[in-house]
């Protein structure tokens, strides 16, 4: 897996003239823009795996943190109701993703997981494989991108008890996970 990660120095060229959102193209300047992508040997449906992110954020009101909000799983609007637990899905899968928030004083933090189905696409269970974190933090509305890190067990236990109650119809394994080294 290769990760792209940087700073949104260019909304257009992501896309955002293309979204109809609710506040400017520009206000996606300087948010973090990720991309990974996964080079898998396998073909066909061997090759399948997918992406799984979950979000938790927390915004700021009056200098008093609000609740901590989750998205699980993150997926795109058009596949809130598809009852999956994948961003993307495939052969070799790319994540993207280059989030943008209006709010002034926000701590967003991202959790995707690389994941693969044991019977291919039979059933629906998803194992990890790899993962890392990301995300920013918004302070009186100027954004700092959070470092690349590595994710950990727990990183994978705390998103599967999520996605589990989200998608009960779905099994959620990683039971003895140990993610592999992380290079930067």
């Amino acid at each position: 897996m290769t990760i792209t990660y940087g700073v949104n120095s260019d909304p257009a060229r992501w896309g955002f003239d293309l979204l109809g959102l609710d506040f400017g193209v520009e206000a996606a300047r300087g948010f973090p823009v990720i991309r990974a992508q996964v080079a898998f040997p396998k073909e066909g449906y061997a090759g399948l795996l997918g992406w799984v992110q979950v979000v938790e954020y927390v915004v700021q009101q009056d200098g008093v943190p609000g609740e901590t909000e989750w998205v699980v799983p993150d997926v795109a609007p058009q596949s809130r109701d598809a009852n999956t637990p994948y961003m993307t899905f495939g052969i070799n899968p790319v994540l993207f993703d280059a989030p943008a928030f209006a709010e002034k004083n926000v701590d967003w933090t991202a959790r995707s997981f690389l994941t693969y189905t044991p019977d291919c696409l039979m059933t629906p269970v998803v194992e990890p494989l790899c993962g890392f974190s990301w995300g920013y933090v918004i302070t009186d509305g100027t954004v700092t991108p959070k470092e690349l890190a590595p994710s950990s067990p727990d990183d994978w236990i705390q998103a599967r008890r999520m996605l589990r109650v989200r998608l009960p119809t779905w099994r959620f394994g990683g039971d003895d996970w140990s993610p592999p080294r992380f290079d930067q």
